[in-house]
């Protein structure tokens, strides 16, 4: 089960596996939470998401402004359907991630990442940039 909807309430939950043993790894639902991140590994840990970001109409033009404490990190969910992949004439699709602090500011990001992808390409100055072959 990926995805429960209520229509008459215009309500839906959304599950997220791993792909090797069906672990569930993902919670968001339509309540305007963030939803949860689900690891197992040495021991099962529940992180809530700084944001659930909805499907590509939703996250494409977005950016997210906030402030982030030196050593922590923020999470965020997206998802991506097959029919969304299936549109191109490739079957492929890229991903830019961008993090990158206020003009000025002291800030020096980390390399954000997406389990289980790798980057194909890789900036980092002032600005991290990442591109994701998905």
């Amino acid at each position: 089960m990926t995805l429960v909807r209520n229509v008459d309430q215009a309500q839906y939950s959304r599950y997220g596996y791993t792909a090797s043993n069906n672990d569930l790894t993902l919670v968001v639902d339509s309540s305007g939470a963030a939803g949860v991140a689900i690891h197992y590994a040495p021991a099962p840990q529940v992180t809530v998401l700084t944001a659930y970001l909805g499907g590509a109409a939703q996250f494409a033009p977005l950016s997210h402004e906030g402030t982030l404490t030196a050593g922590t990190t923020d999470s965020y969910a997206f998802n991506l359907a097959a029919s969304e992949l299936q549109s191109t004439t490739s079957g492929v699709v890229y991903l830019g991630v961008e993090v990158q602090s206020d003009v000025g500011g002291l800030f020096q990001p980390g390399v954000p990442s997406i389990d289980g992808l790798t980057p194909v390409v890789t900036g980092r100055e002032s600005v991290v940039r990442l591109l994701y072959l998905l």
